[in-house]
């Protein structure tokens, strides 16, 4: 379900334009919830810190909620994860170890629930430390150092607003013909009909298309987006 090439991972924005492309998924909707919750999965709270994109966010729900029928929480909950350390590349682990460090000196608040089915509750910033946050049984679980490791909560929750502090958005970059194409997509796949006429002026009202040309920027990224649809 990617347009990834053969042998290779998908990208998050390979991903993110399958998804597009086969179930015709809200991702601008996605993205504004995730702006919005107050608590994030852990592999939200690793997406963003490798990436400081709520369109990367809404990727992953999109993506869970795709394959929920038929799908277990567990193929969910790895899968997500998986995607999560993929958007990190090779940075995986210092990523995810900064976001450990930020919770353990108190920085970034979080939450879990003692037994799989109880209530969610506070975590101390203590119980973090030497422990390891891991994809086991549909739900990401907190296991402490000790011998024998335990796991001392479960779904495991990041609280977005310290998050944000501790990792903030990135300045805006230049899109690339990537994001045009994307951008191309969802215009259609939203109803506007699939006329670059009426695309043009709603892609050059968004402030992060400032000084993007028709003929060398949209015009290819446009066709390319219908190519993709006509397959479809």
């Amino acid at each position: 379900m990617t347009a990834a090439k053969a042998g290779k991972e998908p990208t998050l924005q390979e991903i993110r334009i399958a998804l597009l492309d086969l179930a015709g998924i809200n991702m601008e909707r996605a993205a504004k919830v995730c702006a919005q919750d107050e608590w994030w999965t852990w592999q939200e709270a690793l997406t963003w810190i490798a990436c400081r994109d709520y369109n990367d966010l809404a990727t992953l729900k999109c993506w869970a909620e795709f394959f929920l029928e038929g799908n277990d929480a567990d193929f969910i909950v790895r899968g997500q994860y998986h995607i999560a350390l993929m958007a990190c590349d090779a940075k995986a682990k210092g990523l995810e170890r900064s976001l450990f460090i930020a919770i353990e000196q108190g920085r970034v608040a979080t939450v879990g629930r003692r037994t799989p089915a109880g209530s969610l509750v506070a975590l101390e910033a203590l119980e973090w430390r030497g422990g390891k946050a891991s994809p086991i049984r549909g739900t990401i679980q907190l296991i402490t150092a000790g011998e024998p490791p335990e796991t001392c909560a479960y779904d495991i929750g990041v609280h977005r607003e310290g998050l944000l502090i501790e990792f903030p958005p990135r300045r805006p970059s230049m899109p690339t013909h990537g994001d045009v194409v994307e951008w191309c997509l969802v215009w259609i796949r939203s109803g506007n009909g699939n006329g670059e006429g009426n695309a043009w002026p709603a892609f050059t009202a968004d402030p992060k298309h400032k000084g993007l040309t028709r003929d060398n920027v949209f015009r290819p990224a446009w066709k390319e987006a219908k190519a993709v649809i006509t397959k479809t």
